[in-house]
């Protein structure tokens, strides 16, 4: 089946996609996150650091003030969470990161190839992967570095395999299924971990 026979949701040249983009993200995250420890660059144990994000935190800021962070919602019991908030994590704000942080290159990819006939293809890739990357990390590093200072890399590199979902099929949706799968995942994870 080809790219633009069938509407996108059920076409299957975006779900090879995606299940790429997901083998990409279970191989690569647990491995780039075990490295963190491995090799020391994550100062303190697993233990410690999950402990850290299932309670409240005092970190700096960056005008070296002190702040007092509650725990991730990804820690908080069910019974705490209410429907609303699981909503909000799990739909709204992926979609919100989504279109921020990549949907910019969706809206630069469909103005240049629908709007104008853009011969030098290759150079405006430079340009979207160099803004793309950029993007990514800002979002990594500037929204999920409050928790420690290396654990933004892994939620980078997901991202590139996002972004370049993005790229590759010009359409925000296999992006967002994308990062609200590895929420999801990594919300089921921690709970299967509390059982513990």
């Amino acid at each position: 089946m080809s790219k633009g026979r069938v509407e996108p949701p059920l076409n299957s040249y975006y779900w090879k996609k995606i299940a790429i983009t997901l083998a990409i993200n279970v191989v690569s995250i647990p491995v780039i996150i075990a490295c963190l420890f491995l090799f020391g660059l994550v100062a303190e144990s697993p233990a410690n650091t999950l402990k850290n994000f299932s309670g409240k935190r005092v970190v700096k800021t960056s005008d070296n003030k002190t702040a007092t962070l509650p725990p991730h919602p990804f820690f908080a019991s069910p019974k705490i969470l209410h429907y609303s908030r699981l909503v909000d994590m799990f739909i709204i704000d992926v979609f919100r990161e989504e279109f921020i942080y990549r949907g910019p290159i969706v809206l630069a990819l469909a103005t240049v190839f629908l709007l104008f006939k853009f011969k030098r293809k290759r150079l405006f890739y430079v340009f979207l992967w160099s803004a793309g990357l950029c993007l990514n990390f800002y979002w990594a590093y500037n929204i999920h570095r409050t928790y420690d200072e290396l654990l933004w890399v892994p939620v980078f590199v997901a991202g590139l395999s996002w972004l370049w979902l993005v790229i590759k099929t010009n359409r925000l949706w296999p992006a967002v299924f994308c990062h609200a799968t590895a929420n999801l995942s990594i919300y089921f994870l921690i709970k299967i971990y509390q059982l513990f």
